[in-house]
């Protein structure tokens, strides 16, 4: 177990270092970066059904911005309230060839909030700000927080 968790860290480390200072990437090695993350959690927080994740689609011969989901991934990790239950924070991956739907939802209870600091929502305008500039007037971003879940919902037109 730890020596496969060395060699994804070293992958992802490996990834974000050589393979993320181009203005896109394969959607594919994307995936495994965010797979890798997610394993990485699971070991992390001892919960192997921590995560759902779902692809819908074949990614082959997409390109995308670099690092452009795992933002809302971490976030979704550092909001959770309950890390030890089952499918806590749900994925779904939807690939179409002129667009792709992401939509990312963990268990959230405001009154036992963990991490409160004051950069709260400072990263999600970061992510919007990037969006606007790498995806002008082609993508759709919407976050909810209701029945105890907050949700980010993403879709972009690829061109």
């Amino acid at each position: 177990m730890a020596s496969k968790s060395l060699v994804q860290m070293s992958e992802m480390m490996r990834y974000m270092i050589y393979e993320t200072n181009v203005p896109e990437v394969a959607l594919t090695q994307e995936l495994k970066y965010i797979r890798n993350y997610l394993d990485l959690q699971r070991l992390q927080y001892d919960n192997p059904n921590l995560v759902s994740f779902t692809l819908e689609g074949i990614p082959d011969k997409i390109f995308v911005a670099p690092m452009l989901f795992i933002a809302f991934i971490e976030n979704a990790f550092k909001h959770c309230t309950d890390k030890k239950t089952t499918n806590t924070i749900q994925l779904l991956f939807q690939i179409q060839e002129s667009k792709i739907h992401f939509e990312i939802s963990n268990l959230f209870d405001p009154t036992k909030q963990i991490n409160k600091d004051s950069s709260s929502g400072i990263g999600l305008s970061i992510i919007k700000r990037r969006l606007d500039i790498l995806y002008p007037h082609r993508y759709y971003l919407q976050m909810n927080q209701k029945n105890g879940y907050f949700d980010v919902s993403l879709t972009i037109k690829l061109t």
